[in-house]
């Protein structure tokens, strides 16, 4: 996922100036992976405080993943126009 993101704050600094695409992807890529990291502490912070069940939260994860993926498999076939 942080590349993607990455991409997008790079295309989004070379709007300004193509040379800019890089640094654009490099700070896109370092700020995704803060998030994530962010994101990753606050989760396993939850799972300790509530014991919510850890099997329970990967399924949903593994589930949201295979729905993403199709809904982006089906978007990428459709015809251009």
């Amino acid at each position: 996922m942080n590349i993607p993101i990455a991409i997008v704050v790079g295309t989004i600094f070379s709007l300004i100036d193509e040379k800019f695409f890089g640094l654009g992807f490099f700070l896109g890529y370092l700020a995704s992976n803060i998030v994530g990291l962010i994101l990753l502490q606050h989760s396993v912070e939850i799972v300790l405080r509530r014991k919510v069940s850890l099997k329970k939260m990967l399924m949903s994860a593994l589930i949201y993943t295979v729905v993403i993926s199709i809904v982006l498999l089906e978007y990428e076939e459709l015809p251009s126009s």
